[in-house]
């Protein structure tokens, strides 16, 4: 006498029946479909609303997916930035430029693992604001990055306007000033 002590045999009778059973299901839903076509076409009275409501409803759904899919080549756009910025991590005196899709920009200091890391920070704080395009300036030190960082924060408008996220002055503005004796022009001064 044959028992099945391991479940192998009811897994396939149970698989056996769910692929016949799935089978089943969508012949009913095709022929229901067709017989709606055929009611709407002879005039049969609410064939046309219940045909709607199912054109409605896949057009919600293929909207759903689109945005979806677009939401994923976002993400994937983003990440492979990042990676290609974590992979010439070795230099840190640079300044960097992040803007988002939204139209805000991040300026700031450091290599380009800083610079993915500030992307992400700013990106969560912002409700999700993707980066879209990344700019990298090298330094030949620290300080010249700093006054890079602070020049490029105020041609974005610091203080004038809401484009930048950052929310203080780099050091590199006391720098700019301990070196030429004054601000970057556009700076207000105060």
């Amino acid at each position: 006498m044959y028992t099945d002590s391991d479940g192998e045999m009811a897994e396939w009778l149970l698989g056996l029946t769910l692929g016949e059973a799935a089978i089943y299901v969508v012949g009913a839903l095709i022929v229901s479909f067709l017989a709606l076509q055929l009611g709407a076409a002879l005039g049969v009275p609410g064939c046309d609303d219940v045909l709607d409501g199912i054109d409605d409803t896949f057009n919600q759904i293929g909207q759903s997916i689109q945005n979806l899919l677009e939401r994923i080549k976002q993400n994937i756009k983003y990440f492979v930035i990042v990676a290609a910025i974590l992979l010439e991590a070795e230099n840190n005196s640079g300044t960097y430029v992040i803007e988002y899709e939204s139209g805000h920009v991040y300026v700031g200091k450091g290599g380009f693992y800083r610079a993915s890391t500030s992307a992400l920070f700013q990106s969560v704080i912002h409700g999700g604001d993707l980066p879209a395009t990344f700019y990298y300036l090298p330094a030949s030190s620290d300080r010249e990055a700093f006054k890079n960082e602070y020049i490029l924060m105020v041609d974005y408008g610091f203080h004038k306007t809401d484009v930048l996220y950052n929310k203080i002055w780099s050091y590199g503005r006391a720098y700019y000033y301990e070196d030429y004796g004054t601000y970057y022009p556009g700076d207000p001064g105060w």
